[in-house]
């Protein structure tokens, strides 16, 4: 998962400590590549975009299938991102969590 948030870090739109990206629960695959990105002030990129532009970059079971827009990534008080407390939405009636 560190490749693809370095990959979505040398974009101009996204800095690498405000990205996160986990499985979620998919129908065919068991689960697929999400990725959860904060915006830099000023830009406004296009998922299809940063799609494409990880695709180009990655290997396509290790690109993401989909990218959200968060206002910013929660934090514990020590400075760690709750990964658990986004992807817990992702998994919401589903038998396994991974």
């Amino acid at each position: 998962m560190y490749t693809v948030l370095f990959v979505l870090g040398n974009t101009f739109f996204i800095l690498f400590s405000n990205a996160i990206v986990f499985g979620i629960a998919d129908e065919k695959w068991g689960e697929a590549v999400k990725a959860l990105v904060v915006k830099v002030p000023g830009t406004d990129p296009l998922e299809e975009d940063l799609l494409v532009y990880c695709k180009d970059k990655l290997a396509g079971f290790k690109a993401p299938k989909s990218i959200d827009f968060i206002d910013q990534v929660p934090r514990s008080m020590i400075g760690k991102s709750l990964k658990a407390q986004l992807r817990k939405k992702y998994w919401e009636g589903k038998d396994s969590k991974i």
